[in-house]
């Protein structure tokens, strides 16, 4: 994904942000996003939102162009006397804009501010999509020619969303053959590969979820806790 740091640029090239209709496709739109080069710096974030008449115009613009689209940036040295790097500001403003990334070596010393006042473990988990399981409602018994009805309430606690389109999968796996087509009861699984042919057979690039005990590391699956008996 090409980034540009300006949004004027962004909008010169592209005058309405990308839609959802526009994700995850191969489309220009829908593959530039936006790296703020001196995040938080002063007002303008040292020129990111120059002219300063127009910032309200580029902030509006960005809000909804960073969607689904990369975004992150670092901070940076320039007028430190005029710095916004306080913690409220800066989590307020990586959630408005969905930051996916940041640079942690610079600039040191508004790292250090977020550590000292408390937000850098907040921003380290949040940086990105953190999909988090809410809740599962199933059917516990289904027989031959039937529909399993399930339904997966999830909630990103991160600040940013995909920006590569993903399958999703639910994988049933019978509890002590491991087979998938006979009788008896299945552990349930959600699957969210990587949508690169190449890349979907390798776990480390499946979807981890948040939650506490559901990760297999083995197969890049996350456990639902949830079991199903087929009849």
């Amino acid at each position: 994904m090409l980034q540009l740091r300006y949004p004027y640029d962004l909008m010169d090239n592209f005058p309405e942000p990308p839609s959802s209709q526009d994700a995850y496709k191969e489309s220009n739109i829908a593959r530039t996003g936006h790296h703020n080069d001196c995040f938080l710096a002063n007002v303008t974030d040292e020129g990111t939102y120059d002219p300063e008449e127009k910032l309200e115009e580029f902030k509006k613009y960005l809000e909804k162009s960073t969607l689904y689209t990369a975004t992150g940036g670092e901070t940076c040295q320039a007028t430190p006397e005029q710095h916004r790097t306080d913690c409220q500001t800066a989590l307020n403003e990586m959630e408005q804009f969905h930051w996916s990334y940041l640079n942690y070596d610079f600039y040191a010393p508004d790292i250090t501010r977020w550590k000292d006042e408390g937000c850098y473990n907040e921003i380290s988990k949040r940086l990105g999509y953190r999909y988090r399981l809410l809740s599962t409602t199933w059917e516990k018994n289904i027989g031959p020619d039937r529909l399993l009805n399930m339904a997966c309430v999830l909630t990103n606690d991160g600040f940013a969303n995909l920006y590569n389109k993903r399958p999703l999968e639910l994988i049933l796996r019978h509890t002590s053959s491991g087979n998938i087509a006979e009788k008896g009861t299945y552990e349930t699984f959600l699957n969210l590969p990587d949508d690169d042919p190449e890349l979907s057979r390798h776990p480390e690039y499946s979807i981890r979820l948040a939650n506490k005990g559901v990760w297999k590391t083995e197969s890049g699956y996350n456990s639902l806790g949830v079991f199903v008996k087929l009849k």
